[in-house]
């Protein structure tokens, strides 16, 4: 066997930069731990900060939208059966609640003052509200299929066009023409040249 020739230097340089190594791995995970720790105690705050969030969102649904009592008849949200074999049938039910009954119902009573909705409040609104009736909660596409027929109906208004992960922002009165505004903000500004 050939062993090669170190030198007492060069085994001491060579442990040396082992050793360097290790304590600057050891400083790099530390620091990693401390940013992993402060990354995770910002995920904490901001869960209770978002859970108290939605317990307020709840609340406020619950206050805006109160639930039909006990002793009134549930509104007549959807046709009866002789109307549905007549061949009144509608679109898209949810355990016999037709979707865009609900989510009209809930615009009229929330949002005719001309507020502004979108599909996943609305969906999670027109669900809480429902919880009782519905088996299986509406998805955020039907009610997305309800405010595009409505909007091609007129029966809502388009404020911002939708774009990834931002839905369609719409509302039940038509938002101001921005011809309008524009010729109100060139009226307020003075030529050049004054």
């Amino acid at each position: 066997m050939d062993r090669p020739d170190l030198s007492i230097r060069d085994v001491e340089t060579k442990l040396e930069e082992e050793l360097a190594q290790h304590v600057d791995s050891a400083r790099l995970h530390r620091e990693k731990m401390q940013e992993h720790s402060e990354k995770n105690a910002f995920h904490i705050a901001e869960a209770r900060r978002l859970e108290e969030d939605l317990k307020s969102f709840r609340a406020v649904v619950a206050r805006l939208l109160p639930k039909p009592s006990e002793e009134e008849a549930p509104p007549m949200l959807f046709p009866s059966t002789a109307e549905q074999a007549a061949g009144n049938e509608l679109p898209e039910l949810a355990d016999g609640l037709p979707v865009t009954a609900a989510v009209m119902e809930l615009l009229d009573m929330a949002f005719s003052d001309g507020a502004e909705f979108e599909m996943n409040s609305l969906t999670e609104i027109v669900n809480a509200y429902h919880s009782d009736q519905l088996a299986v909660p509406f998805t955020p596409k039907q009610v997305s299929n309800v405010l595009r027929r409505l909007l091609a109906d007129n029966k809502i208004f388009l404020v911002h066009e939708g774009r990834p992960r931002h839905p369609a922002v719409y509302s039940m009165k038509p938002p101001p023409k921005k011809e309008e505004n524009a010729n109100a903000e060139r009226s307020e500004v003075p030529e050049s040249g004054e």
